[in-house]
């Protein structure tokens, strides 16, 4: 039995979302005012985020589309229903009936992005039960891809993937790194930075940023054998701050 989660079905929704703002902005640009267009163009966030967490500008622009109404604003109120079903404080068979009537009442407007997304959720329909049955997520799973494409674009430019890799592991991974004026007590060591350029994983001009990268892990190596427990990197004075 192949399970979709929850999280995967409002991803469904949102997209039907988008496309129907991309439409309404397409029409909107036919019109000689352009200042129509730019307000469906810039309304992108403001409709996909949760209204609790908008700015004060995005929460302007989705009180401007709720005046105007529309094809847009009823995407809207079928996407942002669609989470309750999913809250978590129903049974299964009474979570099942509930997305039925929502499936049914996407259809009733005639949206043709949403009259696919319950075709499709009716679709899947018994590998959502199973999902909801078992209570599966893949929430956490997606944050973690996001977190992981992040790191690879701010790898870009780098010249071998240890470095892409050591950065992920640094952001993501079981990596701790542990200077030598980390104090394994109720203290700890204010330092006064001075470093030697020749440590691995410090920036210098002209350098690649694949040195950097690939030196990430051994710097902490480095500074033990460089450095006393009482003394800063480079000859910095360190300076002991009780608690």
């Amino acid at each position: 039995m192949i399970c979709y989660d929850p999280f995967h079905v409002i991803k469904l929704a949102g997209d039907a979302l988008d496309a129907v703002r991309r439409q309404v902005w397409q029409s909107a640009r036919r019109f000689p005012d352009k200042t129509i267009a730019n307000r469906y163009k810039g309304a992108r966030w403001a409709l996909l985020k949760n209204p609790g967490d908008l700015t004060e500008e995005q929460a302007e622009t989705l009180a401007g589309l709720r005046k105007s109404g529309g094809a847009l604003w009823r995407a809207y109120q079928l996407k942002e229903t669609l989470p309750a079903v999913f809250a978590g404080d129903l049974e299964s068979p009474a979570v099942m009936e509930l997305l039925d009537r929502w499936c049914s009442r996407a259809e009733r407007p005639r949206l043709p992005e949403f009259v696919k997304c319950a075709r499709t959720i009716r679709a899947h329909n018994a590998g959502i039960t199973a999902a909801v049955d078992r209570e599966l997520t893949n929430g956490r799973h997606e944050r973690l891809n996001n977190k992981v494409r992040t790191m690879i674009n701010r790898a870009y430019g780098f010249h071998s993937a240890q470095a892409a890799l050591a950065l992920i592991m640094l952001a993501c991974g079981p990596v701790k790194l542990e200077l030598p004026y980390h104090i394994r007590t109720s203290t700890f060591m204010a330092i006064e930075p001075n470093f030697p350029p020749c440590i691995p994983g410090l920036a210098k001009k002209g350098q690649s940023l694949a040195h950097i990268g690939k030196g990430l892990i051994n710097t902490t190596q480095v500074l033990q054998n460089r450095c006393p427990l009482n003394q800063a990197p480079g000859g910095g004075r360190a300076v002991e701050i009780r608690r």
